[in-house]
């Protein structure tokens, strides 16, 4: 069994789906790690569990102790093969969080790649770029909640981690980078990367496991309308939501705070429905448009009409599900690099998990076709 650790919920949809794609069993658990151990049974039956501790955006200390609880966790189920998976732009308590893997486990020495090529996250001589831009240069580093002030990935682990001398730093620029980076390091049984290093070792780690079937990857309630969501404050999700709109048919509901309009829409006026802050509210309290996307979204889900969503951004899709009292759910397939098709246990939800920084222009797009 293998246990994967992340800081936000679309990390976990993100790093999950590469165990699901290669054919194992991927379950994740939404609920924060203080909860974790009073709703997770061990009995259920898995080959990955991922765990989301939604401590990104945390103190220190408070990630410190949300990942020591999950190792904790995982040693009671005998788990011995752990990935904690970081942000691919270096945002998070990506310090405090490796101390906790080396203080809980007895580490001597930790395998580290940040790179995600397919997205445009590379690492060069220790600096980490996305989309050839020093990630301090970019939007990432300008995130009001959690800024990233340093592109050299040891420096960064040095003002951050008392262990970062005991951090190997991979460099990658190309996904065959990658393939050569988890052909040397099989055997290590904690590794910390972004998602995609976790790609090309479950082919190490999770060979002997290929034999569990397959889960069905069509998306039933296919004809059933679709509710998107977004909180996501990224420029390349206004520009996909933008694209959306032009091609597709859906009723969009922009949430104007500055006009003071948040309603519920008449779903049975639209087969899908598109929720989203205007931009320029991105500049005034993020809980206040969290609640407020909830509060719709609550709403439209009422009487079932809504069972296939797509949640855009980790905090709104941690938010979602918590509201709808989405727990525990099974990573089925990817839609696209770093974008994962997910189902409830029960079958009463499908959703996408879509970080707020992947994709291109047209991923939305493809989204709602992936619901047919």
């Amino acid at each position: 069994m293998i246990g994967v650790i992340s800081d936000d919920l679309t990390g976990c949809g993100d790093v999950g789906l590469h165990f699901a794609d290669y054919g194992l069993r991927t379950i994740v658990h939404a609920s924060n790690s203080e909860r974790l151990c009073k709703n997770l049974k061990p009995d259920v039956d898995w080959d990955v569990l991922v765990v989301n501790t939604e401590s990104r955006f945390d103190e220190p200390q408070t990630a410190y102790e949300k990942v020591k609880c999950v190792l904790r966790f995982f040693r009671k189920l005998n788990i011995k093969q752990i990935y904690k998976k970081i942000d691919s732009t270096l945002r998070g308590n990506i310090g405090s969080e490796i101390d906790a893997l080396f203080d809980e486990l007895n580490i001597e020495e930790l395998p580290f790649c940040a790179a995600f090529p397919r997205t445009g996250r590379t690492t060069i001589e220790g600096y980490h770029y996305v989309w050839g831009e020093l990630v301090t240069r970019t939007e990432f580093a300008r995130d009001p909640r959690n800024r990233v002030s340093e592109a050299h990935i040891p420096t960064l682990l040095k003002g951050m981690s008392k262990y970062y001398d005991r951090i190997k730093v991979y460099d990658a620029r190309t996904q065959r980078d990658l393939k050569n980076i988890a052909r040397e390091i099989p055997d290590y049984t904690t590794v910390c990367g972004a998602s995609a290093l976790a790609g090309e070792l479950v082919k190490f780690w999770g060979k002997a496991r290929l034999s569990r079937d397959v889960e069905s990857k069509t998306v039933t309630g296919g004809s059933k309308p679709v509710l998107i969501i977004s909180g996501s404050g990224q420029s390349v999700t206004y520009e996909q939501i933008g694209e959306l709109k032009r091609k597709k048919s859906l009723l969009a509901v922009p949430i104007d705070f500055e006009r003071n309009r948040v309603e519920i829409p008449d779903a049975k006026n639209a087969k899908h429905i598109l929720i989203y802050p205007q931009k320029s509210n991105h500049k005034l309290d993020a809980e206040k448009i969290i609640r407020t996307i909830v509060y719709l979204t609550t709403g439209l889900c009422k009487g079932g009409f809504f069972r296939n969503l797509i949640l855009i951004g980790g905090d709104t899709a941690f938010n979602i599900c918590r509201a709808l009292k989405i727990e525990t759910f099974q990573i089925i397939s990817s839609v696209s690099p770093g974008i994962a098709f997910c189902r409830t246990l029960d079958g009463k939800y499908n959703f996408i998990l879509k970080p707020g920084g992947f994709g291109d222009k047209e991923t939305l797009i493809r989204c709602m076709q992936f619901f047919g």
